[in-house]
């Protein structure tokens, strides 16, 4: 394993917050080359707190390479409902409700509605990229329980024959 991502992974994984720390301060869209007009938009990206009644919502994310290009990303989630913002429900329900935030490379992409996203080649970069999903209410902020995000990234090399190098989830599904 390349020396710098073995260390990365060691900061990563021996810290209690890991990749909770690469998404805890809100985001600045007029300084990224976004591939939407949602640079735009005022959005804080900031946390906040699950209710104290609603169980934590769980995501794991699995990679696939795709037969003519780039891969398919399949977000998996309990105990959240995935959905876009004209779907929400203004009654009481027994788990959160939101949407997911895509980054790669610590850049984010876009939002997602659905548990199933192509990502095509031109995001990925020479050597070990990331992808990193946020679970977030329709205001835009980060679900947290207990201050730690629910958050989900994969860590991979394109041109490996293994490649996907680490996977890491806040709040991982249990089976």
């Amino acid at each position: 394993m390349n020396k710098c991502l073995y260390l990365l992974l060691s900061v990563l994984c021996s810290s209690h917050l890991g990749a909770q720390e690469l998404v805890t301060k809100p985001m600045d869209h007029s300084k990224m080359n976004m591939q939407n007009d949602e640079a735009m938009a005022d959005h804080s990206h900031m946390p906040v707190e699950i209710p104290e009644n609603l169980p934590k919502p769980q995501l794991e994310l699995t990679l696939f390479k795709d037969e003519k290009s780039g891969y398919n990303l399949h977000i998996e989630t309990n105990k959240f409902e995935l959905e876009p913002p004209e779907f929400a429900i203004d009654k009481p329900t027994t788990h959160v409700q939101g949407h997911a935030h895509l980054f790669v490379n610590g850049v984010k992409i876009q939002r997602i509605y659905a548990n199933y996203l192509h990502l095509p080649d031109n995001l990925f970069k020479e050597g070990i990229n990331q992808v990193m999903v946020t679970l977030n209410n329709h205001d835009h902020k980060i679900w947290t329980r207990n201050k730690l995000q629910v958050v989900s990234s994969i860590f991979l090399e394109p041109k490996s024959a293994t490649f996907i190098k680490h996977n890491f989830s806040a709040s991982p599904i249990i089976r």
